[in-house]
């Protein structure tokens, strides 16, 4: 992990400098150098705040096993950041409760019907960030979805064409997507995530078994190294207790992160929710 030292102090200096310049434009335009005017305007455009500087403007994705903490800590830093935050909708999930009953019956409609919203989430990210230079935050993302269907198939509940199918999907959604800033994975044994989802009492994940938990832990090993490949500065901390969210805030803001190269919002908003019609068509069958 790289760290930039001073990264939103330098940010700020600039933006002080900018705003005496601009002082002293304005104080010439009032005593009739009318001549200023476009100088003025200029200026202004170029006036940076942390969002400008690149700092504000970041996807962050929050990763780590069932119960670890992952929404709690993402609601926390949306506030403490001024990011927008995005949820993975686990109430609204059809199949969640029936997969953990019957896991190798409703494993690969599961998967696809997450896979769907994870993308439809995370595309609504992107174009939050290129739309308002503002960052993004969300519990979990398409990245990590391959996690759970690498168990399931392992497991027995996805067959290998199941997995083919999905695999399919899944690379088709990836091609359109950059990858995220930063990915903060919360790290806590299964027996720590175990404990927590028996105490926090959702009641379709009442079936979660610790052996599952084992087995996601030992693939986010896997999915965290694939992440440094692609490029995501990936912070790790180990979340067996609780941390105050005000440490991780100071990291993500000083730590360095690729920029999205010749992104636009009108070239995300071309991909509008990828999935519909034939997506649909692959849960039914």
């Amino acid at each position: 992990m790289s760290i930039i030292f001073g990264g939103r102090s330098a940010a700020i200096r600039l933006l002080k400098k900018k705003k005496i310049e601009l002082s002293l434009l304005i104080k010439r335009k009032m005593i009739g150098i009318h001549d200023e005017e476009v100088e003025l305007s200029q200026e202004s455009e170029r006036i940076p705040t942390l969002r400008s500087s690149g700092v504000g403007n970041r996807l962050v994705i929050i990763e780590g096993n069932i119960g670890v903490g992952k929404t709690t800590l993402a609601k926390k830093l949306s506030r403490s950041l001024d990011y927008k935050l995005f949820i993975e909708p686990t109430i609204e999930n059809p199949y969640l409760e029936r997969f953990y009953a019957q896991p190798k019956k409703y494993a690969l409609s599961l998967q696809l019907w997450i896979l769907r919203q994870r993308y439809n989430t995370y595309l609504e990210a992107v174009r939050h960030v290129l739309a308002t230079g503002g960052g993004a935050i969300l519990d979990r993302s398409v990245f990590s979805d391959v996690v759970f269907a690498n168990v399931c198939t392992k497991e027995g509940y996805i067959s290998t064409e199941g997995y083919s199918r999905y695999g399919l999907w899944r690379e088709k959604a990836l091609q359109h997507l950059p990858v995220p800033h930063l990915t903060v994975y919360l790290d806590a044994s299964p027996q720590c995530c175990h404990s927590r989802i028996q105490q926090r009492g959702r009641e379709c994940e009442g079936g979660v078994p610790l052996d599952y938990l084992t087995k996601l832990h030992e693939e986010y090993i896997v999915f965290l190294e694939d992440m440094k490949e692609l490029g995501s500065t990936v912070l790790h901390y180990n979340w067996s207790d609780f941390q105050k969210e005000e440490k991780i805030v100071s990291t993500i803001l000083q730590a360095k992160a690729n920029k999205w190269h010749h992104m636009t919002e009108q070239k995300y908003a071309l991909h509008s929710p990828l999935f519909q019609s034939s997506f649909l068509n692959e849960l039914e069958n």
